[in-house]
């Protein structure tokens, strides 16, 4: 016989027809596991960017000299004005004074994908993620990207003292496992040992999150905190979310409301 889901004192059969289940939605704060997203949601993705984009610069100043210093402000401008994934590229065409090497943009593709970033995690957040395991909750983290690109970004946050697992979905069969696949939520429930129906995904992309939660079984609240990347996207009905908040004291509020 399968376990019983734990909804705080309630427990209800993972196997729940779904129109069921449906009707007895529970509140986010009856989740026993919660699992959250990385990049954008338990930490601005425009910090690992800019980290990023320091590493490239430092990699070719044997090249551009005291130039980098300025380098480094107008990468970051680039990226703001909608230049991501073309950064490199434009930093170079709009500096053709600079005696750049044939293989700039090579060398700091190559810096930028392979440093060690400064990142550290908001106290509000470390705050909750302690908060949520004295609470006696299961949590883990389902991340995509490249694999050792995800596991420097985890380490620099030191994520892994917080939570109880984290899954990184390339390390499943590459991009296939991404999300929206199902792969990564199976593997969180296995290394948790808990079924769909007691898991919480918590997310930023309608692109991916949500419908890798619902593909899996899980529930999941979109954490849409202005001026992040997929703030400003509209999800359609079959890709979003079930719970949405719009700042971390609003997500903590959900998660540990006892109403």
């Amino acid at each position: 016989m399968k376990p019983l889901a734990r909804f705080g004192k309630i427990a209800i059969a993972p196997l729940v027809p779904k129109f069921l289940f449906s009707m007895l939605m529970p509140t986010p704060s009856a989740f026993h596991c919660l699992v959250f997203d990385l990049d954008d949601t338990l930490f601005p993705e425009r910090d690992y960017v800019f980290s990023g984009f320091d590493a490239a610069v430092r990699h070719v100043a044997g090249f551009v000299g005291e130039a980098r210093l300025d380098l480094a402000t107008r990468a970051r401008e680039i990226f703001e004005s909608g230049g991501r994934g073309d950064v490199f590229n434009q930093l170079v065409a709009g500096t053709p004074d600079l005696p750049w090497p044939a293989d700039a943009v090579v060398r700091m593709v190559e810096a930028y994908r392979g440093h060690v970033p400064k990142l550290e995690l908001a106290p509000e957040v470390r705050a909750l993620l302690r908060r949520l395991r004295e609470d006696g909750r299961a949590l883990g983290v389902i991340t995509d990207g490249w694999l050792d690109v995800q596991r420097r970004k985890v380490a620099a946050l030191g994520i892994d003292s917080l939570v109880d697992g984290v899954v990184y979905s390339d390390a499943l069969g590459g991009r296939d496992a991404w999300k929206p696949s199902s792969l990564p939520f199976r593997a969180l429930e296995a290394a948790l040992n808990v079924v769909p129906a007691e898991c919480l995904y918590i997310g930023d992309n309608p692109a991916k999150d949500f419908l890798g939660a619902r593909n899996a079984g899980w529930r999941s609240l979109r954490l849409r905190i202005p001026g992040r990347e997929h703030s400003a996207v509209n999800a359609p009905a079959d890709r979003d979310a079930d719970f949405h908040a719009d700042s971390y004291s609003g997500l903590a509020q959900m998660l540990l409301s006892t109403t």
